[in-house]
């Protein structure tokens, strides 16, 4: 389907919108920046975080940390009128920002995919966890995670309007069968696999429950409440996403099968997708004892009153 200029009317930014959203970006940047670094750097230096869920949560720290290091600061880019008319018509960096974009995007959601997987094999084959997921497969998942991730985000590249029409906006550049029939359906097909994952973990620790109880093992018990306190965290991670994205999704199909999406409402939605890739440090800290210990530690604050180290679960052999 080709796009003519003839038939697209672009606005420039007001100067309500010059002054807000180069200052929310500048705060999304830092906030995302640096909570995905001490993400990264916590995992890496403690021991104790050095499990093979982690290895996940690294992986999406990155895809989350391309999103505030690159895709943030060229958004706010368009916001600066000296360079928005150049920016707007250059195509190096029009096909650098969606690559970037997609790129991350697609590896947030084969990490919280993988996550879910990793989670669901753990509580339905404990016993054969460590067979079935060890530390060399879980690296081989996250290097195919990565490849699916580039070949995704390529795509744009070559797969563009930019010769038919040479402006850098996501509706005009982007072609509508990519975002909507790629980028759309598949968003919406691994929010399936994911519920039906934590679906099923939930099902499955429901009747350990049960059974632990009724043995009354007061060791497996302990073990199964850290087990499920890690699944929740996990859980409330990918909420948060399909929270964050969601709207943007539906704003996307809606704008490409109607054209009668309202401006602001794009304004709205394109900083909530941005802001979920700071919200995993938050849920992390927050809901993960030992990731907050190692926060306060990389920080300079003392933690006296948490000092207990937790068990190590799921370590790399």
């Amino acid at each position: 389907m080709s796009t003519n200029c003839t038939n697209i009317t672009t606005s420039s930014p007001s100067g309500l919108e010059i002054i807000v959203f180069p200052i929310l970006y500048i705060i999304l940047c830092v906030f995302i920046c640096g909570g995905n670094m001490l993400t990264i750097v916590a995992v890496c230096k403690t021991e104790v975080l050095r499990t093979i869920p982690n290895m996940f949560v690294v992986s999406l720290a990155i895809a989350d940390l391309m999103i505030g290091g690159l895709v943030i600061p060229m958004q706010f880019l368009l916001y600066m009128p000296t360079l928005m008319d150049i920016l707007d018509h250059s195509r190096i960096y029009c096909i650098f920002k969606y690559v970037t974009f997609t790129t991350s995007g697609t590896a947030s959601v084969y990490f919280l995919m993988a996550t879910a997987f990793d989670r669901a094999i753990y509580i339905g084959y404990s016993i054969h966890y460590e067979t079935i997921m060890s530390t060399f497969r879980a690296k081989v998942v996250i290097l195919v995670g990565w490849l699916i991730s580039l070949n995704a985000g390529f795509i744009p590249a070559y797969y563009n309007n930019w010769d038919s029409c040479p402006i850098c906006h996501a509706f005009i550049f982007l072609k509508m069968e990519f975002q909507v029939y790629i980028q759309c359906v598949a968003f919406f097909i691994c929010f399936i696999i994911i519920s039906v994952c934590y679906a099923t973990i939930l099902k499955i620790a429901a009747k350990q429950q049960k059974e632990i109880l009724r043995l009354q093992i007061q060791e497996a018990k302990k073990m199964f409440e850290i087990e499920m306190k890690l699944v929740r965290m996990f859980m409330l991670v990918f909420g948060i996403f399909a929270i964050c994205w969601t709207p943007n999704m539906i704003v996307l199909i809606l704008k490409h099968l109607t054209n009668s999406v309202p401006r602001m409402m794009i304004h709205i939605v394109t900083p909530l997708c941005l802001l979920n890739s700071g919200m995993n440090f938050i849920v992390y800290a927050v809901k993960n004892p030992d990731f907050r210990r190692t926060f306060y530690k990389l920080m300079g604050f003392k933690n006296g009153r948490n000092s207990r180290i937790t068990p190590i679960i799921n370590s790399p052999r």
